[in-house]
């Protein structure tokens, strides 16, 4: 099965030997290829509306891994198999990540790995995981098809996990490794903000130095 760029990252931040469930599991895309690879000995694919999980049943039931692959038509984490340690959650909305990880992952404490790829609002995500115990343990930032993704592996901590907000906002590993893509991303959101800023009529001067200063800022980070 070839897979995308980003759902490579997303299977190459697996941990080998993990159960792992993966929410929003689409055509089980990322499961089937942990199993088929046999990165994973047991698998578990969510969808929470039946036109995708038929979909996802279709694709698993048609490879070599159905009695491996568990398949439910639930909402987030809510029902994940007990067997489950690690869980994927990629492609949804940070806020909505950020939902599901506290609504449900207190309820299975077995947990202990968490994968997200935000595609919006990520610092709601990652202030989640930190405020559950999770701390960042590797990233990977890519681009495709024109669009900036930010995929990361997070393990739960023994000890308390502080971030500050600059490492919310731009992601506490990028932050300190600064990959080309992630400075790319950001230089480009500095320049889309200043030119905001440079539009705006004369009377609103309060918010074009707001835009000016979070453009300040960004640059200072990627420097």
């Amino acid at each position: 099965m070839r897979l995308s760029e980003r759902l490579e990252a997303i299977v190459g931040l697996v941990p080998f030997g993990v159960s792992v469930a993966d929410v929003g599991s689409d055509h089980a895309a990322v499961p089937l290829s942990l199993l088929g690879r046999g990165k994973v000995p047991f698998a578990m694919g969510i969808e929470n509306k039946p036109g995708p999980f038929a979909k996802m049943r279709r694709a698993v039931e048609a490879s070599p891994f159905a009695s491996s692959c568990l398949l439910s038509l639930s909402d987030g984490l809510s029902q994940v198999n007990e067997r489950i340690d690690c869980a994927v959650l990629a492609g949804l909305g940070g806020k909505l990540i950020a939902a599901i990880l506290r609504r449900d992952v207190p309820s299975h404490p077995s947990i202990k790995t968490l994968i997200v790829d935000p595609h919006s609002e990520r610092p709601a995500a990652y202030r989640a995981l930190m405020d559950l115990g999770f701390r960042e343990s590797a990233s990977v930032s890519l681009v495709e098809g024109g669009l900036y993704y930010e995929v990361s592996r997070w393990e739960k901590s023994l000890l308390a996990v502080v971030y500050d907000e600059r490492q919310l906002t731009f992601g506490p590993l990028p932050l300190s490794m600064k990959p080309a893509p992630w400075r790319a991303y950001w230089g480009a959101e500095a320049k889309r903000l200043e030119g905001i800023a440079v539009s705006l009529p004369r009377g609103r001067s309060a918010k074009r130095e707001e835009l000016l200063q979070r453009a300040r800022l960004i640059e200072e980070t990627i420097e």
